[in-house]
């Protein structure tokens, strides 16, 4: 599982809303390509409309439910260790991950990497039960508390969370089965669920 969390200045008030992952997609596509310096929001009976531009509008249907309580998962932000890491490192790392499991033919929902910290390094290891095939990567990092030995995340999901994010990057940790924070310096910008790892 995965969570990616913006906060943006807007200008009015609009209520919290649930739409669907397509329409956030449209959206961001809508946006890429005509590049506005604002998009217009209102609530159209039980549908959300971007004016993106003038001759540019996605349409969403609103979902009749509640949103999930995202804020129970979220960790302090005053995790006990931290990490702080090159975003561009760490996403290249995940990204050799990902073509890694490509070329094995494995499912892309088994992406997962084993990841430990030593001596300043961070280690990104993927590996293929079946043929023994393995991948490595390092990153320096510098920790303000020793680290959980090990801990497991998907290589999809921490390389878009860091899509277009450069500088260095804090992972908040608590151990390793709770999720952790990403932040960029300009506050939260993702929590990645994290899995055990066999050794």
């Amino acid at each position: 599982h995965r969570m990616h969390l913006r906060r943006l200045p807007v200008e009015g008030v609009l209520r919290e809303i649930l739409v669907a992952s397509k329409t956030v997609e449209a959206l961001v596509a809508a946006i890429r390509q005509a590049k506005p310096k604002r998009v217009a929001v209102w609530i159209d009976q039980g549908a959300a409309v971007f004016l993106v531009d003038p001759l540019v509008t996605v349409c969403g249907k609103i979902a009749d439910a509640k949103f999930p309580p995202y804020k129970k998962i979220i960790p302090v932000a005053k995790s006990p260790s931290v990490l702080t890491v090159d975003a561009g490192a760490l996403r290249e790392a995940c990204a050799g991950a990902c073509r890694f499991f490509q070329s094995v033919g494995r499912a892309r929902q088994t992406w997962i990497v084993a990841c430990s910290v030593a001596d300043g390094v961070l280690e990104v290891v993927a590996d293929d039960k079946y043929t023994t095939a393995e991948f490595r990567a390092t990153v320096p990092v510098s920790a303000t508390l020793r680290a959980p030995d090990r801990w497991g995340w998907s290589c999809t999901f921490v390389r878009e969370a860091l899509a277009g994010v450069s500088g260095p990057v804090r992972l908040g940790l608590t151990d390793a089965l709770s999720p952790i924070r990403l932040d960029d310096g300009t506050g939260l910008r993702a929590v990645i669920m994290t899995g055990r790892v066999l050794p």
